[in-house]
């Protein structure tokens, strides 16, 4: 008894050396939010980023949003050996390791699932063996320690050949690693130990200067940001650092069990009656404690373990009130008023207006439960209205000059109360619609303006209706407009803001103007204004339902928009509020806003920088005198000094990573890491749903960080900033895709730190190609094979005829070289000479003609002659047609240079037609000497022959053919076709005909040309 007295005795008098710190707030993490239990004993941060908790009753994985919890479970052999952790830690490979009640176990990451390595009751280990240290040598072995009761507490090595054997027969409790000796806490003593040779040594042995600790009770050990070792001892804090021991004064002495010097400076010492705290370069040592007042404060005052992650953030585990991250935030003064404060119940309170009196003395806050009345100085609740009044719902307050404080209701209850102190008070009910008073103010010639589904003007308990049957109704078709928010812009004139828009009101001539602002740009949500405020510079700020901040200008009419794409928190803007310095404060669906006009930047601040809640409510604002401001909404309202508020400094772009993929609700199956994936394969299905979660681990302000992604091979635009981390994709075809991931803390995505995906979709069996090929070429084949058997028939039928066909076309080709008007008007040429006695003519014509029969006797049982063969018989024919018309004409024959007349052979019977078609038809009809060019042109595959004449051409042609009764056509043109035909099927390049019509520019004719397109070889 005398002991519990006395110690009771020094807790009383140590608390009075230590001061509870405004600065410290707590977010907390319990089972609610998905922790495994509220007894946390460790803390580790992975390589991937991953904040892992032992709990007793499972370990947890946090990544910024979600917690993933592993259990025991007995029948499951790759759960954990036991539910209660003491132990993690992570070797350089990314191996993460965990200590357990009872053994120890490997993480398996592409399972994420656990191997067990050491487990109770095996021939090395006793049951009930308790790992509560794991450190890692420079060759990367684990030492894992267990506690039991003496001999058998032991150190156990990993060895590459033999797994883990004993080392030492002895615990250890607290171990840090300073390289070659471990600073090690064995049973409250300090020893150093050497991983290479196995030896223990007391501390003096190596640092004689740490002999005064020899005796000394040790609880706990810490390493500072430089080397230091910080060592909580049964008479104080000790620090050793350059060879130096120094002792800290003022620290406690008993229930020790954290220590933490952390990366700025600050020692942070956890016991089971709160913890202690000293700022870098503070000398005074801040106690803070859990308040239940105050929702923001430590959860518990057990605390079990103090962890500082890589951004800085120092986390608390506690015995009975789960999971703590600090929150200090040095300057900056947002007093949050929660339900605490109001002493209701969490999540039912909404505040939509708020006062704070003239005289400082009081803050009104009107809420859905009635006015609560608070002390502008202590802060503290003074008195809660609710029941006396006639309807409990208060959506507005104003304080007129004469002191006096106007309530409007939720049900249109106008309630008017004296100074000095609330008391007796009357109320009217202001219209016969349901509907609530939102605003109340008075007017630049006095009377009180009362504004909700209509507007009042109230004077001298007069009152006057101003109602809104005349405005054009554009959103709301046959409705009247519900009034936000009204300002005076002089004497006369006065803005109002509603859901119908923005209207001008003109008080002196009883004149209304609708403003159109953002209507005709296809968004219909900003005609719904819920605030308007007019700066020094007369322009007009509108906050928007849905639309963001506008910016509206009333001379040239014309407005800006700044919604999330432009840093605004949330595109629900509520109230607004113009500090000393021009900024805008802007309360929204996700925090509070600071907004300066001239850069056009945001600064967001949410309950991470202390707020109550990051939902506020219309109305729910107010900036006294001395310019305090006031934002409400769910669960309270906050208010602060914007000018000790400093500027939000520009954060680092983070890096995500991918935390889980699911294809149709299934996690997928992977033999690595998910985290450390670049690229997944996987098959394609009909109907698969993507779903991708990812984080950037950022820990700083929880929930507040924002994500832009898109997914390449499908969309090439970024989607919006979202601070939901996850996104999903149907039905994508097989492919490759290649999913972007960039994350931001600040309020833009400049220079980002882009994380990439790569996803191939492999198309099923039958969709890949070579199965298509394999499939269509096998059908084609068995077609092929079923047409060729085919074909081969009827060719057997057919080659008979083919052959037959061929021998009677050059017969007939033969019968067309000679036709009848050629013989008989040969030999009535030859008759004619000697009848004129041209006895030398007629011989040179008989020699010719022969000559050219034996020719083309000749010509005709082969199925190609050179050029040189075609252009004698050519020239024989030609010369005797010159002697046998009764008009003069010339020919001349030409060859190209790369022409070999001699080896070069073309089909017989092809020109000799075409050129009797221009001598007949082309060159006897006209009235003027005619002449005929035949030329031989070479190509890469094929040779071109032109006719070409310069007589009446085809079409003068056709009209004197058509008026002649002797209707002649010419066979050999016809066969020549059908030869060319044949040609066709035979050779792979195509012969060809074309004839042309030569004229001048005015249409007149010039001629004929024909070109045979003969290919070679």
């Amino acid at each position: 008894m005398k002991a519990f007295s006395f110690h009771t005795l020094f807790i009383l008098l140590f608390s009075l050396a230590y001061s509870q710190q405004d600065g410290y707030r707590f977010r907390h993490f319990s089972t609610e939010d998905g922790l495994a239990h509220i007894a946390v004993n460790t803390i580790y941060q992975d390589s991937y980023g991953y904040l892992w908790l032992g709990t007793w009753n499972g370990l947890s994985r946090y990544d910024g949003y979600r917690f993933r919890n592993y259990i025991f479970d007995a029948m499951d052999p790759l759960s954990l050996t036991h539910g209660t952790i003491y132990a993690i830690n992570e070797n350089s490979r990314g191996e993460l390791w965990v200590g357990t009640e009872a053994g120890l176990d490997h993480y398996l990451r592409s399972k994420d699932r656990f191997e067990p390595f050491l487990a109770n009751c095996e021939a090395r280990m006793p049951c009930g063996a308790r790992f509560t240290s794991l450190e890692f040598d420079k060759q990367n072995r684990l030492w894992a320690s267990h506690q039991l009761f003496s001999p058998y507490n032991a150190i156990y090595r990993e060895d590459e050949e033999n797994g883990f054997q004993e080392g030492l027969p002895i615990s250890m409790n607290k171990v840090v690693n300073t390289g070659r000796y471990w600073w090690v806490i064995r049973d409250k003593k300090l020893i150093l130990f050497e991983p290479e040779s196995m030896e223990v040594y007391p501390p003096q042995e190596i640092f004689p200067v740490l002999e005064q600790l020899w005796e000394k009770k040790i609880f706990t050990l810490a390493k500072g940001p430089d080397g230091e070792m910080w060592m909580a001892a049964n008479d104080g804090l000790y620090v050793y650092a350059q060879g130096k021991l120094q002792k800290q004064e003022g620290w406690p002495t008993q229930k020790i069990t954290a220590l933490l010097a952390d990366s700025k400076g600050g020692v942070w010492m956890g016991t089971s009656e709160g913890l202690y705290h000293r700022a870098a370069g503070e000398a005074s040592i801040q106690l803070v404690r859990h308040d239940p007042v105050v929702s923001s404060s430590l959860s518990s005052n057990e605390i079990n373990c103090l962890y500082e992650d890589r951004q800085a953030n120092v986390w608390i585990g506690t015995e009975r009130g789960g999971l703590n991250a600090v929150q200090l935030s040095p300057g900056q003064s947002f007093d949050a008023f929660d339900h605490h404060r109001f002493g209701v119940d969490k999540n039912s309170l909404t505040v939509y207006a708020l006062l704070k009196t003239r005289n400082r003395a009081q803050i009104w806050a009107g809420t859905n439960q009635g006015i609560f009345i608070f002390d502008a100085k202590s802060r503290k609740l003074i008195r809660h209205m609710k029941d006396e009044l006639p309807d409990q719902a208060i959506r507005s307050l104003y304080e007129d000059q004469q002191n006096n404080i106007w309530v409007g209701s939720l049900n249109n209850k106008l309630i008017r109360f004296s100074p000095p102190q609330p008391g007796d008070f009357s109320f009217e009910r202001m219209a016969d619609q349901n509907g609530s008073i939102r605003r109340i103010n008075e007017g630049p010639g006095g009377g009180l303006w009362i504004a909700g589904r209509s507007m009042y003007f109230l004077k001298e308990g007069q009152k006057q209706k101003l109602t809104f049957e005349r405005l054009p109704s554009h959103t709301l078709p046959n409705t009247l407009p519900y009034i936000w928010d009204f300002q005076f812009q002089d004497s006369c004139h006065v803005w109002i803001a509603c859901n119908q828009g923005l209207f001008f009101h003109d008080v002196c001539t009883d004149s209304i103007l609708h403003t159109q602002l953002f209507q005709a740009q296809g968004h219909p949500e900003s005609m719904n204004v819920f605030d308007l405020h007019i700066d020094e510079k007369r322009q007009i700020w509108l906050g928007l339902w849905g639309g963001g901040l506008a910016r509206f200008d009333p001379i040239n009419k014309s407005s800006r928009r700044y919604g999330q794409v432009h840093g605004l928190p949330g595109n629900h803007v509520y109230g607004i509020l113009e500090d000393g310095q021009n900024q805008l404060w802007l309360s929204t669906d996700y925090g509070i806003a600071r907004f300066n006009p001239r850069t056009e930047r945001f600064n967001s601040f949410t309950q991470a920088d202390g707020l109550m809640s990051n939902e506020f409510d219309s109305g729910a604002f107010f900036e006294a005198e001395d310019g305090e401001m006031f934002f409400g909404g769910r669960n309270g309202f906050v208010c602060f000094r914007p000018w000790e508020i400093p500027a939000e400094p520009k954060k680092p772009m983070l890096e995500v990573r991918l935390t889980s993929f699911r294809i149709s609700g299934e996690d997928f199956q992977r033999k690595k890491a998910l985290e450390a994936m670049d690229s997944i394969v996987f098959s394609f299905d009909q109907n698969q749903v993507l779903e991708f979660s990812f984080s950037a681990f950022d820990f700083s302000r929880i929930g507040e960080t924002r994500y832009k992604y898109r997914l390449l091979g499908f969309e090439e635009e970024w989607s919006a900033p979202t601070r939901l981390p996850t996104t999903r994709y149907t039905d994508l075809s097989p492919g490759r895709y290649t999913l972007e991931i960039m994350a931001s803390n600040s309020n833009s995505f400049a220079a980002p730190d882009i994380r990439q995906i790569h996803l191939h979709i492999r198309p099923l069996l039958v969709q890949k190609s070579w199965f298509k090929i394999l499939t269509i070429g096998s059908a084609l084949f068995l077609l092929s094979l079923l047409v060729y058997i085919r074909t081969r028939r009827l060719n057997r039928r057919e080659n008979t005829l083919l052959r037959y066909k061929a021998a009677l076309a050059k017969q007939e080709a033969l019968a067309a070289q000679f036709d009848h008007h050629f013989t008989f008007n040969s030999l009535n040429s030859i008759q004619r000479f000697l009848i004129e006695k041209e006895n030398n003519q007629a011989i040179r014509y008989i020699s010719r003609f022969g000559k050219l029969i034996r020719r083309v006797m000749h010509q005709a049982r082969q199925n190609a002659i050179t050029i040189e063969d075609e252009m004698q018989t050519l020239e024989l024919y030609l010369s005797l047609e010159q002697l046998r018309v009764r008009f003069p004409f010339t020919y001349d024959i030409r060859i190209d240079k790369e022409i070999d007349p001699f080896s070069m052979e073309i089909p017989t019977m092809l020109i000799q037609p075409y050129v009797e078609n221009a001598i007949w038809h082309g060159l006897m009809p006209a009235e003027k000497p005619g002449h005929i060019i035949l030329s031989f042109h070479y190509r890469t595959s094929y040779l071109l022959i032109n006719i070409e004449d310069n007589g009446i051409g085809r079409k003068k042609s056709a009209e004197l053919k058509a008026r002649s009764s002797m209707k002649h056509e010419s066979r050999g043109m016809a066969l020549a076709r059908e030869r060319l035909q044949g040609l066709n099927i035979k050779g792979r390049q195509k012969a060809s005909i074309k004839i042309h019509d030569l004229e001048d520019d005015q249409g007149k004719a010039l001629g004929t040309k024909v070109e045979l397109q003969i290919p070679i070889g």
